[in-house]
């Protein structure tokens, strides 16, 4: 005896992003942004966008399905492709609130609506400019000024980042990003996947086997938004420890209702002891040189004499240059090219 299958059961597993909107037409996808983002990815489908059929263009993009009579876009189309998200998916936004004060005096709210990643870009920069200070320091026995930021901009952009990568679409609530004079909260609905245990939320170990928004991460990660092999909190740890900050803070509650990742601003914005010259040299060296190691690598693999001269290291055979390659291996943001011979003449590193 056949079982008969229910319609409803079966998209439950799709997930959100990747399921047609019913409430949607074709046309309410826009040409010209699609036509960007494929100008943006490099895609070898840009040329051919110019002159093809907004149905043909999307089935290619795979961001519309259902028969001829019938096709619908899907959500992932009208997060990235539609200039207000947020007439089909209720707050589908981010809002910024710089609370200078506690008691709210002088407190401003930003939001920042439209296709998600320009709405993430927008708020990003906002950031950047308006909340993020940086104070330098010049003492006469260290060569270099300290620099050090009240919140490092590679923390929050993973952090937020992450955010709209992970948030669920379905619950009408905005991603809230709230800043005071002693810390920086991202919020979003709902909290991790069950998968991920509390004590890997203790630890800051992260690690999820399923996504809720797997086309979402796809495009993001296109435009280089978001990190892929789950690097991107390690990248935000490192980012605070060579800033000098003390480690991000992860909340969520039992029900996984919400996740909140708080950075507490830095000692020398706060009244505190202020850090050691010294290693802050270190860590702003360091710093550098792993920036530009990830930048040089965008593009084609290099040898590692070639990355150390780059970095500013006399040889590939330095103990430093070594450790900041081992470690960026280690956090799978690189690998070699001949991992079973890392001596091999024709050794060379990528960037993954």
């Amino acid at each position: 005896m056949a079982i008969p299958i229910n319609i409803n059961d079966l998209s439950e597993n799709v997930p959100y992003d990747d399921r047609a909107n019913p409430n949607a037409n074709i046309e309410d996808l826009r040409p010209t942004l699609i036509s960007n983002f494929l100008y943006e990815v490099k895609s070898g489908l840009y040329e051919a966008s110019k002159t093809m059929p907004l149905r043909d263009l999307s089935l290619n993009m795979r961001i519309a399905e259902g028969p001829p009579e019938y096709l619908r876009p899907l959500n992932v189309g009208l997060m990235f492709f539609n200039e207000r998200p947020d007439s089909y998916f209720r707050y589908a936004r981010i809002e910024v609130v710089d609370k200078p004060d506690e008691t709210g005096d002088g407190m401003t709210e930003k939001i920042f609506a439209g296709p998600l990643d320009r709405q993430l870009r927008d708020a990003l920069a906002y950031i950047q400019n308006y909340i993020i200070k940086e104070k330098i320091t010049k003492r006469p026995e260290v060569a270099e000024a300290e620099r050090v930021y009240n919140f490092p901009y590679v923390a929050i952009e993973e952090a937020l980042s992450n955010a709209v990568h992970h948030k669920s679409y379905q619950i009408a609530e905005p991603i809230t990003v709230t800043a005071t004079p002693e810390r920086m909260e991202i919020l979003s609905l709902p909290g991790p996947d069950r998968s991920i245990s509390d004590e890997s939320i203790k630890m800051l170990r992260m690690v999820a086997t399923r996504y809720r928004n797997r086309r979402i991460g796809e495009f993001l990660k296109e435009l280089r938004l978001v990190e892929g092999r789950n690097t991107g909190i390690p990248s935000m740890i490192r980012a605070l420890e060579n800033n000098g900050s003390s480690p991000p803070l992860f909340e969520t509650d039992a029900d996984r209702s919400f996740f909140k990742v708080i950075f507490r601003i830095h000692s020398a914005f706060a009244g505190g002891t202020r850090p050691d010259p010294q290693k802050a040299t270190k860590r702003k060296k360091k710093a550098d040189a792993e920036t530009t190691i990830l930048m040089a690598l965008r593009n084609e693999p290099l040898p590692s004499h070639a990355l150390a001269a780059m970095a500013g290291y006399t040889t590939h055979r330095s103990g430093a240059f070594r450790r900041i390659i081992r470690g960026l291996v280690d956090e799978g943001l690189i690998a070699y090219t001949i991992p079973d011979n890392p001596r091999d003449a024709n050794q060379k590193i990528y960037k993954l």
